[in-house]
């Protein structure tokens, strides 16, 4: 798919997007109130942009993300500055997220500025070539202002909430899920298409931008995956050690991780493949990642997953 169907595509999303939650809105509102429309908009619309101007400050406090000294981050600053300048925008504000999980993302609002986000793990694990590819890419969700438009959806839908009861639930129950149906379809089909676009804009902007997001992307694929796979083993001897530590205290409850940014990560995590390194080189760990052939239940599945698939991607940047 070219670049200008992939923009078409998002945009198509855009649209679909609003033009369910209206109807969505429409018809719950004319159920539950006898106001006039208008005025339950002007309660409405408020509490969302309120939502979205402090989104960039929750992911903040929720997820250790701090300012990067330029002291300490100096080449990557002038990485930064850079890749602003070929792609015809303001410097965004280059932030460091506490976390060993290697990604990036990019946020902000027009209260916040443009911000972009690495993580610790991030630096940790590629080489510095292919974190500056990544931030190529996080540039490209600036240049074509889908971190705004990310950023609004993110508040709306992956802020959390508290859902009310009301009368006849059953209908309720089932028109919600509907819409939600309807409104995952689009906004994961939009964040897809997104990251087509910022992938094509780190390879035209970055010099061999193409090689190096693709090495970062394989290789952030596999330090996710053995992340998963060390979470899940630790998960499960957690489990066992509360299990008999509650035979005679009780249980334990634990803390909520905050929002979840796998909407706004380079990739997802929760998608990640392992594949042996053994005797590999960056490239040829491309190239395995490339010949991977989706199974008709991983098809399915990306129609609900905020990234595309890894081969897709790198395919997409041969």
């Amino acid at each position: 798919m070219t670049s200008a169907k992939h923009k078409l595509s998002m945009y198509g999303s855009v649209a679909a997007i609003i033009s369910v939650v209206t109807l969505a809105l429409y018809l719950l509102l004319n159920y539950f109130t006898s106001l006039p429309m208008l005025a339950v908009f002007v309660i409405i619309i408020p509490l969302f942009l309120l939502q979205w101007r402090f989104a960039p400050k929750s992911i903040e406090k929720a997820h250790s993300v701090e300012p990067a000294p330029e002291e300490e981050h100096g080449q990557l600053h002038r990485a930064v500055e850079e890749i602003s300048e070929r792609s015809g925008i303001e410097k965004p504000q280059l932030m460091i997220a506490e976390t060993e999980l290697p990604n990036a993302f990019a946020y902000g609002n027009r209260w916040s500025g443009k911000k972009i986000a690495v993580t610790q793990g991030l630096l940790d694990n590629l080489e510095f070539e292919e974190v500056e590819a990544v931030v190529g890419h996080e540039m490209g969700h600036h240049k074509h202002g889908d971190a705004k438009i990310m950023m609004f959806l993110f508040s709306m839908f992956f802020g959390g909430g508290n859902r009310r009861g009301g009368a006849p639930m059953m209908a309720i129950a089932a028109g919600s899920m509907a819409v939600y149906f309807a409104l995952n379809l689009c906004i994961m089909n939009f964040s897809r298409m997104r990251e087509f676009m910022a992938d094509n804009h780190a390879a035209e902007n970055v010099p061999d931008g193409s090689r190096k997001l693709s090495e970062g992307l394989a290789k952030i694929n596999h330090y996710a995956s053995k992340i998963k796979e060390e979470s899940k083993d630790s998960q499960k001897k957690s489990i066992r050690a509360s299990r008999s530590r509650s035979r005679g205290k009780g249980s334990e409850k634990t803390g909520s991780p905050g929002m979840s940014l796998k909407p706004l990560f380079i990739d997802d995590p929760d998608t990640a493949k392992d594949i042996d390194l053994k005797k590999l080189s960056d490239q040829g760990l491309v190239e395995k990642y490339k010949e991977e052939e989706l199974s008709t239940g991983e098809k399915i599945m990306e129609l609900f997953s905020s990234h595309p698939n890894i081969a897709k991607r790198l395919q997409a940047l041969d």
